[in-house]
């Protein structure tokens, strides 16, 4: 497995990676871990179009970064950071991340995460990284308390994917 920074060479293996990891989404004994049930439904020269754009993008405009995971030629895990959006808010961004069912409990999550911590403090010089994550999420949530994210808050109901309700948790790190 090899983990690297995304460039815009890497964005159809990215696109095609999502699509199968959302596929994962509560079945085979997976729980719900994602509110996007029109995935399928994108287009994939669109997409690539528009995460290019955000992937170089500037860290005073809306801009995303990602790093992935690569297991021989394809992506099986990544992690990203959103920001920009509002002037009063670049000095925070938003993390995400997504291992397909194969890459996870390995460690990689941690390394991904660290990934981004790294750049955000070092080379964004960001001062806090915000996240979410389904409160029934136990591993996950478990992953980001062991590296620092601090429980802030909980919105109830927040989402309703094929009819189950599910709460979202609020966490931050601080990086200064």
């Amino acid at each position: 497995m090899k983990l690297s920074a995304a460039t815009v060479a890497d964005l159809g293996d990215y696109f095609d990676h999502v699509q199968r990891h959302f596929r994962e989404s509560g079945q085979e004994g997976d729980f719900i871990f994602h509110p996007v049930p029109d995935f399928e439904k994108w287009e994939k020269e669109k997409m690539c179009q528009e995460l290019e754009k955000k992937w170089t993008a500037p860290l005073t405009q809306p801009w995303e970064r990602a790093w992935i995971l690569r297991d021989g030629n394809l992506i099986v895990g990544h992690s990203m950071l959103r920001g920009g959006f509002l002037p009063a808010r670049l000095h925070r961004c938003l993390y995400s991340i997504g291992l397909e069912r194969g890459a996870r409990g390995q460690g990689f999550g941690r390394a991904l995460t660290l990934a981004c911590r790294q750049w955000a403090a070092t080379e964004a010089r960001l001062d806090w990284i915000d996240l979410r994550v389904f409160s029934h999420n136990k591993p996950a949530r478990k992953l980001y308390e062991s590296l620092g994210f601090e429980y802030v808050g909980e919105t109830k109901d927040d989402f309703r994917v094929n009819g189950q309700s599910i709460d979202d948790i609020h966490m931050v790190l601080r990086l200064k």
